[in-house]
């Protein structure tokens, strides 16, 4: 090999410099023109590598409303992770040991190393992952057995849905999925008198019921908006609406709940008879056990005033004689005290209500501790 120069230059001695071909990289080029690297040969690494799937290539009576994207790789935590599988390495190995060979004695074996980042030092590229474009198309795969066991026609959907109510228990997820696809996609397409699949809004109405009714069998219940609210107009709670009259009819029947534990009348104004308690308190137990929260009080206390107002002695005969002073629920925590010195303790949106006592006989009741506090009567379905 011949030792060329390249430009002189002087430095500060006025001394030339001598630039030379460091002798090991022109080694290193001539070995590596040696290698057969020009048009590698083509092959697929990972068919299909990115597919698409979800409702959007379903053949089904329901309007496409997801878009799946499947990604043939390890996931975790939304990252991808393609491995090197060994025939992948395989086909690198033997395309490496035709083309490279072994042309010196600077390697003896080819060492596979992995690193998430890539090399980190200068180095030679060979191959991209290239993603081929291919024309879009549905592919089905050959499971006629497996089909015809586990599949289902949009023919077959009704069916599908009774197998499901036989276990509510079971199925109840792919209930409320029904449910929601029924009052969101079905229900506002027949409502405007086009096609969804073979059904129609009664047969869809009904079956909205049955669903419901399921349910609430396992103690699902589904909680509609009241007016007003953003969801009211909403084409699901619609259809809700509309379903009611095909579910079973409920029980009706009375129910009481006693006062709450240690809550009593408070005598605020003996000589006008003005008596004040607790109607329900929030979040506290009452004597059997149950309790509920401010947002329930609330309804309970509007409810009384615009429906009710009738005070009765353990929820029987004709209401009482009295008048009705206040009824309000609590803004704040606070201690009442009675005429007497006796406290108790309000949690805030508790339900309190002020009663002036007209009827002589009902007065002396309170006030020899007969008649100790108030409880909550109605009706409800169950």
């Amino acid at each position: 090999m011949e030792l060329t120069t390249e430009n002189t230059s002087s430095d500060a001695n006025g001394k030339e410099q001598y630039k030379a071909f460091d002798i090991q990289k022109k080694t290193q080029e001539a070995e590596i023109a040696q290698l057969n690297l020009d048009n590698l040969p083509e092959f697929v690494w990972i068919p299909d590598f990115i597919s698409l799937a979800g409702s959007v290539v379903y053949n089904t009576i329901r309007k496409p409303n997801d878009l799946d994207v499947i990604v043939r790789s390890d996931e975790s935590n939304s990252k991808f992770t393609i491995e090197l599988d060994k025939s992948l390495r395989l086909k690198i190995d033997r395309i490496l040991l035709d083309r490279v060979g072994s042309p010196s004695d600077n390697w003896s074996t080819v060492d596979w190393i992995g690193n998430t980042y890539g090399p980190n030092w200068k180095y030679l590229s060979l191959y991209d992952l290239v993603l081929r474009p291919k024309k879009p198309e549905i592919h089905k795969l050959d499971e006629p057995e497996f089909e015809a066991e586990f599949y289902k026609s949009a023919e077959d959907s009704k069916q599908i849905i009774d197998d499901k109510l036989k276990h509510p228990e079971r199925h109840k997820t792919a209930l409320l999925s029904d449910l929601r696809y029924m009052g969101n996609t079905g229900f506002p397409l027949l409502q405007s008198r086009k096609p969804w699949g073979t059904w129609s809004k009664l047969g869809l109405l009904q079956y909205f019921a049955k669903i419901v009714d399921a349910l609430r069998s396992i103690d699902i219940e589904l909680v509609a908006p009241l007016i007003g609210d953003d969801k009211y107009k909403t084409s699901y709670w619609e259809c809700y609406r509309q379903a009611r009259k095909y579910l079973k009819k409920p029980e009706i029947i009375a129910i009481e709940k006693p006062i709450a534990k240690d809550l009593k009348f408070s005598i605020t104004k003996e000589d006008e008879r003005i008596v004040t308690s607790v109607v329900y308190p929030v979040d506290e137990e009452d004597s059997q056990g149950d309790f509920t929260d401010a947002i329930e009080i609330r309804k309970a206390a509007i409810g009384f005033m615009e429906n009710s107002k009738r005070i009765k002695v353990y929820h029987e005969g004709q209401s009482i004689a009295v008048n009705i002073i206040e009824t309000y629920l609590s803004p704040v925590d606070w201690t009442m005290t009675d005429t007497h010195g006796n406290t108790q303790f309000i949690k805030k949106g508790s339900w309190v209500m002020s009663l002036r006592i007209l009827d002589d006989y009902r007065w002396k009741q309170i006030k020899d501790g007969t008649l100790t506090g108030f409880s909550i009567g109605g009706t409800a379905q169950v």
